[in-house]
C-alpha cells in the first residue's frame, strides 16, 4: 500500500527522477507504507483494503539523504501520523507474511539510486540546489498497486482516509 503524492508534488519531482531513477517509467513516486504482498490473497487483501478505514496524515519532507544506494527525500514526522498510518495498514490490510517483511520500512519517496557513494553525494547536492523545496500534502487517501507482466506498476483501488472534522 502507497500513498500517491498530488500532482505539484509530482511535477516537482519528475525532471529530477527522469534522470536518475531507473524505475522512473515503471511507477510513480509514492510513500510506501508496507511492502509487497501475495497476489494468492488477493482476494481477502481486497475486502480488508476496501474496509480500511484510518486518518490521514500531513506529508512533509526533510532534505534529500541517503537510503542504500537510493536517494531519497524521507518524510518528517515529528507528530508520529505518517508512521502510524503506515502501523494500520500493516495490522490491518496487509497479510502477516507481508507485514514481516516490512517491519523496518520508513516511508520516503525515492528520487535516484546511484551505484557509488560519490556519485549519490553529488546528485544530493545538485538535487537541494536545483530542485524546488518539495510541497507538503494531507494524505487523503492509500493506494493499492499491482505489478504487471512486464514490471510496470499499476493502481488497482484507492481507499480514502478520513479527514479531520469527519
Amino acid at each position: 500500500m502507497v500513498v500517491v503524492p498530488p500532482e505539484e508534488v509530482v511535477a516537482a519531482l519528475e525532471p529530477f527522477r527522469r534522470l536518475h531513477d531507473p524505475a522512473f517509467h515503471r511507477h510513480p513516486p509514492h510513500l510506501a507504507l508496507s511492502g509487497p504482498f501475495d497476489v494468492a490473497d488477493g482476494d481477502a487483501l481486497l475486502r480488508r483494503f476496501t474496509g480500511f478505514v484510518a486518518p490521514s496524515a500531513l506529508v512533509t519532507f526533510s532534505d534529500p539523504c541517503s537510503d542504500g544506494q537510493a536517494l531519497v527525500l524521507p518524510v518528517r514526522d515529528e507528530a508520529g501520523k505518517v508512521a502510524a498510518l503506515a502501523q494500520l495498514t500493516r495490522v490491518h490490510v496487509m497479510p502477516v507474511s507481508a507485514r514481516l517483511r516490512d517491519s523496518a520500512l520508513a516511508p520516503s519517496l525515492r528520487v535516484g539510486v546511484f551505484s557509488s557513494d560519490a556519485e549519490r553525494e553529488l546528485a544530493r547536492r545538485s538535487f537541494a540546489a536545483t530542485v524546488p523545496r518539495v510541497p507538503g500534502f494531507i494524505a487523503a487517501d492509500v493506494a493499492l498497486l499491482v505489478e504487471d507482466v512486464r514490471g510496470l506498476w499499476h493502481e488497482v483501488r484507492r481507499q480514502p482516509l478520513t479527514l479531520p472534522g469527519e
